[in-house]
């Protein structure tokens, strides 16, 4: 069990059946120290939502096609599901398309046209130097305005990160700052272990 400020209890989970248990829409972070075992909570975040009929979209900065062998690999009907206009998949780069805009709002244009099909899940990262300062304060104000319209968005989100790769100065304010802006947390070990506890 976790303690927070004002002495609630945060009932850990392993992470697979704590997204099996997910009784509402959510804004989870996971931080991400074990890349495979990181990737198959991804996947299953994904296929529980397009097995109950809801779009599916993951962005990451890797080759699609390699993307989607490893779905495939997880079970995913990848064929299936794009004929069905529910998966897509897409390299982080294309959200840059839109420079002079905020990052956030470059995601959304690239990921959510205005025909898309709701509910969804999104499995994402935001394309940042998340190693400087500067870098961070800039994806701590997108990963905050996420999640204030978050209620607006039919579906849930997950952001992924390596903590590693956060600027180390400051390492473990960024990783609070960043934890008040989701519903729910994930962190996975090197060691291939996981925990996911609720937050809101």
């Amino acid at each position: 069990m976790i303690q927070n400020k004002d002495s609630s209890l945060l009932t850990e989970a392993n992470p697979i059946p704590f997204l099996d248990n997910m009784k509402k829409e959510k804004h989870i972070i996971m931080f991400d120290e074990n890349p495979e075992y990181s990737k198959k909570i991804q996947f299953h975040f994904l296929k529980n939502g397009l097995e109950k009929g809801e779009r599916g979209i993951y962005v990451m900065p890797e080759d699609e096609d390699i993307i989607e062998k490893e779905m495939k690999g997880y079970g995913i009907d990848v064929e299936k599901y794009k004929t069905e206009n529910l998966l897509d998949i897409y390299h982080t780069t294309h959200t840059s398309q839109y420079p002079q805009e905020d990052p956030f709002d470059n995601l959304l244009k690239i990921i959510l046209p205005s025909d898309s099909i709701k509910p969804c899940r999104i499995v994402g990262m935001l394309d940042f130097d998340k190693k400087t300062r500067n870098g961070m304060e800039t994806f701590l104000r997108s990963e905050k305005k996420s999640h204030v319209n978050f209620e607006n968005f039919d579906g849930s989100w997950m952001c992924t990160y390596s903590s590693s790769d956060i600027e180390p100065e400051n390492r473990l304010n960024w990783v609070k700052e960043l934890i008040k802006s989701h519903d729910s947390v994930i962190f996975t070990s090197s060691k291939g272990k996981g925990i996911a506890f609720d937050i809101k």
